[in-house]
């Protein structure tokens, strides 16, 4: 019997000793650390539109516009135009921003009368989004794209298109739009950070033009939006 006893108390000595070993493998030390203050900046779309003026050979900015969905309304500079005459407005899109974007833009203007709206009104018969080579071959197109790179790290963006005629600048609604159609993502109208494009738009004015319009001046604008590339639409 005593004999039973010891067999016992071995056992549970060697099963208590079982236990405390297996705790202990069961035991690690442990440590953690925490790396405050970090941060994420959101990037931003900024664009600008540059102008020059076939008049006085000025080149300017005319407009700056900082927002993730913006619409840029910007007053060009004045030209001359008389029934029959093709005018052109030159000036640049850039992206002085953080992020790539697309971009669309149209054409809204009056004659300051409704009834001289609705009589007759400038039309949009191209706007030429330059590539290197026929900017290279249009004096005004390399001044301006020289002025802009001119001690910066902006460069142009080659990507040649013709919108063809946008139609009546007249109206509520505008001209057509150039640059991306709809709420695509076409890499020829996506703008990458220090990258700009020079457009050449071609108003004309009709032929029957009457006489009511000597010395009469159309206020006109260009409206620009911008959208994140990969949205889905653009946003007034």
């Amino acid at each position: 019997m005593k004999k039973t006893k010891n067999i016992i108390r071995l056992f549970l000595l060697f099963a208590l000793l079982l236990a405390v070993g297996s705790m202990a493998t069961w035991a690690y030390f442990t440590t953690s650390s925490k790396i405050a203050n970090n941060q994420v900046k959101a990037g931003e779309l900024s664009s600008e539109v540059d102008a020059i003026d076939f008049d006085t050979r000025n080149t300017s900015v005319i407009f700056t516009q900082i927002g993730k969905k913006s619409t840029q309304v910007n007053t060009l500079p004045t030209m001359r135009i008389s029934p029959g005459e093709t005018r052109a407005v030159l000036f640049a899109i850039r992206n002085t921003g953080q992020d790539p974007f697309m971009f669309q833009a149209n054409f809204t203007g009056t004659w300051g009368s409704p009834v001289l709206d609705s009589e007759s009104g400038l039309t949009i018969t191209n706007v030429r989004q330059h590539g290197l080579v026929t900017c290279a071959s249009d004096p005004y197109c390399t001044k301006l794209s020289t002025w802009i790179q001119t001690g910066t790290s902006f460069s142009q963006f080659d990507s040649p298109f013709d919108s063809g005629n946008l139609g009546n600048v007249t109206g509520p609604t505008g001209s057509g739009f150039f640059g991306q159609q709809g709420n695509g993502n076409d890499l020829m109208f996506e703008l990458k950070p220090n990258r700009f494009l020079v457009f050449q738009a071609d108003f004309f004015m009709p032929f029957d033009t009457n006489n009511d319009f000597q010395g009469q001046t159309f206020s006109y604008n260009l409206n620009v939006l911008t959208k994140q590339v990969g949205d889905t639409s653009f946003q007034m």
